[in-house]
Formats: C-alpha cells, structure tokens, sequence
C-alpha cells in the first residue's frame, strides 16, 4: 500500500497529465556518518568547493536561468522568478511562487542526465519564508524524474515532500516499473519535523544511482541525507540507505536519464505561498558541494 506521500505525488502527476492533455497549459520555457562537523574541512566555514570537484551550478547567480534548460510552469498563478534578497550565498537565488490554485506548479528544470552507476553529491539551501502558508494537499520542492517521462510514468523517483502540517518528507518510488507506473521499491521517510521558517535550510544528499532491475539482488543503490540550519556548523545525517534501486527502469526503455526539478509542485493550496532556492550544485564529495558559513 502507497504511503500518504507517494499517494501525493501520484495524485500531482495526474495532475501533469490531465495538464498535457489540454486540461491546463503546461510549457517549458527553454534558456540558453551521523553528523559532519569541523571534522570535514567545509563543515563549518570557507569556501564550498575547497575539495572535490563540482561539475554543475544551478546557483541563480548568473541573474538568469541560463544555467538550467528550461522553466516549467502552469499557469495560472504560478511563477518563477529569479531574486537578489533574500540569498543563502552569492548574488541570486530562485523564488518560486503559487497563488491558491487546484493542481499548480512552477520549476526550475536542468536535464542533468544522472545515469545507473554515477556516484553524485548534491548540495543546496531552501527557504520557507515565516509566513508560509501550508498547502492543503502537500506539496514537492525537489524531484529527480525521467528525462523521458512518457518512457517513465509514474511519481518522481525520489522527491522531497512537504506537507499540509509543518514537515518534510524524503519519498522514493524507484526500481522497474516495467509491470507498474510504480517501482518495485517505495519509500516515504520524515527528515525534518519542522521547515524552520524564516530561516535557510541547508541539504547535502548522496545518490549512488541504480536502477536495480533484479531488486533486491545486485543492488548498489545509496541515498543518504544531511541537514543543517544556516545559523548551525554541524550537518546531522537523517536519512541513510544502501542497497536499493535509486533510478527507475523497464524492459522497453532500460534505464533512465534523469532531470532535477526544483520549485513548487502542489495538489491545491488556499492562500499564496513561496519557496527560496540558493546554491544548488553536483560534484564529487561531501565538501565540494556543502553551502557552508
């Protein structure tokens, strides 16, 4: 039986495909251990990328989307904008923004091609402003998906959920789908009991992507997750798992290239909300990619 926030997302994708089929318009605007503290040379100050390498920024701080490949959005009510205050880092960050709405979202997206067998680190900030009104269905701000998502249905292969109370949720449908828009592993977790309102909520995630199409044998998949508040020099470690499928497959299409979309994807909502996003990028370790300071 799905869990309540994979149900979320199976309910936000019908709404993408009710969007695709008329129902609302949908375009893609194209652009050119437990804890790491003073232990990790980044954990508590200097510069994000001193060790390790980096090898995508989707930071804003080009003052554009040039560094994404496009802004999906479904009118109307929805917006992305990219902003100079409030910022976690550097000069930009992203604001996204959804008016009260039924099945509404606007994203950031960045064809990233993660593939079966890449090891990645993930580092980036949110901000839920202290008036954030909660959405009345839940909603996601981060997803890895498909690239080729009619190859591919189904909810977002991992995502980060927030819900109509004040938490947020790591949820994970991956593996084959051959038989099933769902894989056949589904995961939902909590990772914070609280957004922290007003504050920047600074992530660090490490994906071993695997598709593992002989789940659960041969499986090499990893998924581990560290959080911090701006304010604190310590990430605490608050999700970990090895050996399950981090990518979703079929017998068709085998695995797939994945995309990151970042912003507001929402089943319906009462009053306007926003989310900041800042500092998002890949590389290669834990103190390549950490927003730190």
């Amino acid at each position: 039986m799905l869990r309540r926030g994979l149900l979320i997302l199976l309910a936000l994708s019908a709404v993408g495909a009710m969007a695709a089929a008329g129902a609302a318009v949908e375009t893609l605007t194209a652009t050119a251990d437990t804890s790491v503290s003073s232990g990790s040379s980044n954990a508590t100050n200097g510069s994000a990328c001193d060790s390790g390498l980096i090898d995508m920024r989707l930071d804003f701080d080009t003052g554009d989307f040039s560094q994404f490949t496009g802004v999906q959005q479904a009118p109307p009510g929805s917006t992305f904008d990219v902003v100079t205050s409030p910022v976690r880092e550097g000069s930009h960050a992203g604001k996204s923004t959804l008016q009260p709405y039924d099945g509404r979202h606007t994203f950031a997206v960045k064809y990233s091609n993660e593939q079966d067998g890449e090891d990645r680190y993930y580092g980036f900030s949110m901000l839920f402003p202290s008036g954030f009104a909660q959405p009345t269905s839940g909603g996601l701000a981060l997803e890895w998906v498909p690239i080729e998502q009619d190859r591919y249905p189904g909810p977002a292969r991992i995502g980060l959920v927030y819900g109509s109370t004040e938490f947020m949720n790591v949820t994970i449908n991956t593996g084959d789908t051959t038989n099933n828009s769902n894989g056949t592993y589904q995961e939902e977790t909590r990772i914070l009991s609280s957004l922290s309102k007003g504050q920047w909520n600074d992530f660090v995630m490490r994906i071993r992507w695997d598709s593992c199409p002989s789940y659960p044998s041969n499986c090499n998949g990893v998924l581990t997750i560290w959080h911090k508040l701006a304010s604190q020099s310590t990430y605490t470690q608050g999700f970990h798992r090895t050996g399950i499928p981090t990518n979703v497959t079929n017998s068709t299409w085998g695995p797939a290239p994945g995309k990151v979309n970042f912003g507001m994807y929402e089943g319906s909502r009462s009053t306007a909300g926003t989310i900041y996003h800042d500092g998002f990028r890949r590389g290669s370790s834990f103190d390549a990619v950490a927003p730190v300071g």
